[in-house]
Formats: C-alpha cells, structure tokens, sequence
C-alpha cells in the first residue's frame, strides 16, 4: 500500500472522528458482511493509531476501500452533500447524522485544493 493512500486515510481520520467508521459502517459492515464477516482491518481497529506505510493490513482491503469511497459519491449526490471534494463529502456525510454542517469548518478545509464551499 501507498503511504500516499495511508495519508489519504490518516487525513480522513484526523479531519472527522466519525469519517473512517462510516465509510467502513456503509462499505464493509453492510455490503460485504455476507461475504466476509470476519474481515479484519486492524489498522482502522486501532483508531489510526501508528499507521505506518508498512502495515500489514490486507492491500487488496484498503484497495477495495478505495473503490468504494469512490462509488460513495453517488450515495453523497443522492444526499446533496455534493462539493466538489471527496475528503469534504465524507466530513459531510460523516456529521450528517447530527447536522448539515459546512465542511470548511473541518481542519481539512485549510488544506482542500478544491475550493470546497459544504453542502450545496
């Protein structure tokens, strides 16, 4: 695995604490429980703690993962959380059970190379 795709991980961990377990609440837990059950990815388990570019954490796991982030957009289209930026859509969806808040309130918003302005 990349260490460009653990930053990419570790980016959305440190933006929202609730980012990385509903990407895997929605990707994995839902869509794949059937057909993995007992998929292990102790590098989200361990609440970002220590990600290093040499885990030993299943590459084709964070791959699929990130194809599925990906597809999560059109889920995101679907809720008018579209901005522009994938990073600022997961905060988004990520807080959406409590608010619709803007995502340049996130520590992300001072990095976004998009020019995100939240929730349309």
């Amino acid at each position: 695995m990349s260490s460009q795709a653990f930053s990419w991980l570790r980016k959305l961990g440190e933006a929202s604490a609730f980012a990385i377990p509903v990407i895997i609440h929605h990707h994995f837990f839902i869509r794949y429980q059937r057909a993995e059950p007992k998929l292990d990815l102790p590098w989200i388990n361990d609440g970002m703690a220590g990600l290093k570019s040499d885990t030993t954490g299943p590459k084709d796991d964070i791959t699929r993962l990130k194809k599925d982030v990906a597809e999560l957009k059109v889920d995101l289209a679907g809720l008018n959380f579209r901005t522009g930026c994938l990073e600022c859509e997961m905060i988004l969806l990520a807080r959406q059970p409590d608010s619709l808040l803007c995502a340049m309130d996130s520590p992300h918003a001072d990095q976004c190379h998009q020019g995100s302005s939240g929730a349309e």
